[in-house]
């Protein structure tokens, strides 16, 4: 009896020992694993552009402005292989807001009609004087569709002209879910490979690191290796008729060596600076409460400057509404309708 309290008391000692030992990395690094886990969440994320400047010629910032923003409230279920958004837009002072639901095991997404339904009237200012006629008209004309669903690949095909297939974009949902758990090792690894110097213990629950132009380009190689493994960028971009698997490779090759090209410019150019700071904030329990993510790029010879912040909170969970019955998803005579409607006004403005 008195091995067995004194080996309970060794185990008590190592067990409080270890515990002690917690480094901010530690703790960094386990938060965010163990919220990875979850198999239910609800997330509130906000990005805002606080400046931006001389970013004309660059294809990802060339349509932002200073003060566009993205607010989204995410709720993800696991188990129901389900993911609803509810997202709000400002872009040039003007807001939009729609919501999308998602069936992670097909790759549907889904949008209720009833959001177009209300847009206000600041909202509509983005489709332009003629525009707002026109949905407006399309709106009084197809009031039964107001409590279904668009299906969004359905709605691409007829706007876009090509057929979306069915199988095809199952393929893809589940292409993207095994990239996304991969992309988000690589992460998780890396951070596992920082020094415990770069994590800092900030006041209260809050751990900070800081990433500078050499780590991202350490760590874009790395997603880009993930990324390029057994072709899986390939088979995401292709969707066989519109895109070619031939057509897929080129449009990777140049992404991949354009990416490259672009961090070795970052690298090699002393007056240029990429950093992004993340601070990390647990909640009483030690869980993850949430996580800021600051990328500021300055650059000396060109006046350069981006300054982006994203916080992503953790909210508690809010059950994913089930999937629409296919009576209530738009079907394509009822699409055709309301954009021939469309159209028909649209000729009349035009005359």
């Amino acid at each position: 009896m008195k091995k067995a309290i004194s080996l309970g008391l060794a185990l008590l000692l190592l067990f409080t020992t270890l515990s002690g030992c917690s480094s901010p990395k530690s703790n960094f690094t386990s938060t965010l694993r163990q919220f990875s886990l979850n198999e239910q969440y609800t997330l509130n994320i906000q990005t805002e552009i606080n400046e931006l400047a001389n970013f004309e010629q660059n294809a990802l910032f060339k349509n932002l402005e200073k003060g566009d923003s993205l607010s989204a409230k995410v709720s993800m279920d696991e188990k129901q292989k389900t993911t609803f958004a509810d997202v709000n837009i400002r872009k040039n002072e003007i807001p939009l807001h729609f919501e999308a639901l998602q069936n992670n095991k097909t790759g549907r997404v889904y949008i209720p009609v009833n959001t177009l339904y209300q847009l206000s009237d600041e909202s509509k200012q983005a489709f332009g004087k003629n525009g707002q006629e026109i949905l407006d008209f399309v709106l009084e004309n197809n009031k039964a569709l107001k409590a279904k669903y668009l299906d969004f690949y359905d709605t691409a095909q007829n706007l876009l002209g090509f057929t979306i297939n069915q199988v095809a974009a199952e393929k893809q949902a589940n292409e993207i879910r095994r990239l996304e758990k991969e992309t988000l090792q690589v992460l998780y690894d890396f951070l596992n490979q920082m020094d415990e110097d770069d994590f800092k213990q900030e006041k209260g629950r809050k751990i900070s690191l800081q990433l500078d132009k050499r780590d991202l380009s350490e760590l874009m190689s790395e997603v880009l290796q993930v990324w390029n493994k057994d072709d899986a960028a390939i088979r995401l971009l292709s969707t066989g008729k519109e895109i070619s698997k031939t057509e897929a490779k080129r449009i990777w090759s140049d992404l991949k060596k354009n990416t490259k090209a672009e961090m070795k410019k970052l690298i090699e150019t002393k007056g240029e600076n990429l950093s992004v700071q993340l601070t990390l904030e647990q909640d009483s329990e030690s869980k993850f409460k949430n996580l800021k993510i600051r990328v500021l790029h300055t650059s000396a010879e060109k006046a350069t400057q981006l300054d982006l912040l994203t916080s992503i909170e953790a909210l508690p969970f809010e059950e994913v509404q089930a999937m629409p019955e296919k009576n209530k998803i738009v079907n394509k005579k009822e699409l055709d309708k309301a954009i021939s409607d469309g159209l028909k006004k649209y000729l009349e403005k035009t005359r």
